[in-house]
């Protein structure tokens, strides 16, 4: 498996599920989105240095997730990433049932996650950039790198780019249903925002959701096989507790 977005737990899931299908057609229009190679916004650095930039962070976060170096890959994040894993590390620490049952499905059992994995003394010395540092450190997800994945088609629009990737040198994927990478210039320089899909990841799981109550299961005792799946570890209504 090769796709990290939201990836961080999908693949741990009783489905392991693949955060892709992402709709290409909201990054492209036919007068403001040109193929690699065509347009960039950057006054300093020509079309090719800017795609050359964004495939080596994808191959240095990619190596990272094989090594298990999260500071490595925790580096190539967008800054709005790390920014909403604190969230999640504060919902996790305070949130009460009520706030995090509001969530969507996918961010709920990001928080339920950490609650499992992470115990309440660690909590108190730990920030949304240190939980990733210890997801990719511990190897939460097994398939979080894969290698010989590679950026294929990059898209330029503004200080914003796409990419789909490949497999050994081939697209792996029919085109409606390639895997799209989103990837944001900050200060300078590219950074990947992997959780730019993670509204697929909850399109999956209330798909999810709604077989499973087609087969007699309440959300609850779905979601608390999926995270018993996702951890190993035991799940009971005590998840819902915060953590203070």
């Amino acid at each position: 498996m090769h796709r990290q977005v939201t990836n961080s737990f999908l693949a741990l899931t009783i489905f392991t599920l693949l955060a892709g299908g992402c709709d290409n057609q909201e990054n492209k229009t036919a007068d403001d989105s040109q193929e690699a190679g065509m347009h960039s916004d950057s006054p300093s650095a020509s079309q090719e240095d800017e795609c050359k930039a964004i495939r080596q962070l994808y191959a240095t976060y990619n190596a990272a997730n094989v090594a298990n170096d999260g500071e490595a890959a925790v580096a190539c994040l967008a800054s709005s990433n790390i920014e909403k894993y604190q969230e999640f590390c504060d919902l996790a620490v305070s949130g009460t049932e009520v706030a995090i049952r509001a969530l969507p499905f996918y961010e709920r059992m990001t928080i339920l996650i950490l609650r499992l994995r992470i115990d309440a003394e660690s909590f108190k010395t730990m920030d949304g950039k240190g939980i990733l540092r210890r997801m990719i450190d511990e190897n939460w997800n097994k398939n979080a790198g894969s290698k010989g994945v590679e950026l294929d088609q990059i898209t330029f629009r503004g200080f914003t780019a796409t990419a789909t990737i490949k497999l050994d040198g081939e697209s792996s994927e029919p085109e409606a249903d390639q895997t799209v990478y989103v990837f944001v210039k900050e200060e300078g320089q590219w950074r990947l925002d992997f959780l730019s899909t993670a509204h697929s990841a909850s399109f999956a799981f209330e798909y999810a959701v709604q077989k499973a109550r087609e087969k007699g299961l309440t959300e609850d005792e779905f979601m608390f096989l999926v995270l018993k799946s996702a951890t190993g570890l035991p799940v009971d209504e005590g998840i819902w507790k915060p953590r203070e």
